[in-house]
């Protein structure tokens, strides 16, 4: 996040802020324990309950939403 390569988005919108302020909101929503529906601990989470997910951006500045 800090070199511009990835970034944090909801809805097709960027999240703004401070970097640490845009993590916090992930922290705060992160589960204690993996429920027994998640496959692999906290990576179906992350694609499917996480308030934000992940927007890669290669060096031409194109955008690869996950």
């Amino acid at each position: 996040m800090l070199e511009g390569d990835i970034k944090l988005a909801c809805d097709g919108v960027f999240l703004v802020g401070p970097i640490s302020d845009q993590l916090n909101v992930l922290r705060a929503a992160w589960p204690l324990e993996p429920s027994e529906d998640d496959l692999d601990g906290f990576g179906l989470w992350f694609l499917s309950e996480a308030p934000a997910g992940l927007v890669w951006i290669d060096s031409d500045g194109r955008e690869f939403w996950a």
